[in-house]
């Protein structure tokens, strides 16, 4: 397995949230950017017919990044996070693991 980092090449990922709650919507980037800083939100999408958000950010290092997701959502620290995909929404991590 050969891991090459570019450096400087960020990479922009979509969050899956499972709500249309701004306040839980804030809550929840709040928590992810305090766990890691170097995440910028680029767009929103709330469908509050669903109650599905999708957040777009831009990340230095998207398995750093995952690592985070991970670690957070074993304490529950992101949720109603449901996913995290690509821009083509190939899948990166998903709360159907646990």
């Amino acid at each position: 397995c050969l891991n090459i980092k570019l450096n400087g090449v960020h990479m922009k990922i979509n969050l899956n949230i499972g709500t249309s709650d701004s306040d839980t919507i804030i809550e929840i980037i709040g928590n992810i950017k305090n766990s890691y800083p170097m995440m910028e939100v680029i767009n929103e999408q709330i469908n509050t017919d669903e109650s599905l958000s999708t957040i777009t950010v831009e990340v230095e290092d998207k398995d750093a990044f995952i690592k985070v997701i991970e670690n957070g959502m074993e304490n529950y620290d992101f949720d109603p996070l449901s996913s995290v995909t690509d821009l083509d929404e190939f899948e990166l991590w998903s709360d159907s693991i646990f």
